[in-house]
């Protein structure tokens, strides 16, 4: 609930988004629909990842490659 407060509350137009989560067993299940309902439809919503909770600690070399194929500038 505290993510669709923060995604109703702010203006995203024109924005993009970068969806990480960390999670106990569940995935990323519906969390990208999720936030796309709450968004304009003008955002871009790049590739998600997401993070099994027993496996953050080891987790620093996927989450790099997925950041470098975001192809992200800045």
């Amino acid at each position: 609930m505290a993510v669709h407060t923060f995604l109703e509350e702010y203006d995203f137009s024109g924005k993009t988004i970068v969806p990480f989560v960390t999670h106990g067993t569940g995935g990323l299940s519906s969390t990208i629909e999720d936030i796309t309902a709450d968004l304009p439809e003008d955002v871009t919503i790049l590739e998600p990842i997401g993070v099994y909770r027993p496996e953050v600690d080891e987790a620093q070399p996927a989450i790099q490659e997925w950041i470098s194929g975001l192809n992200l500038e800045g």
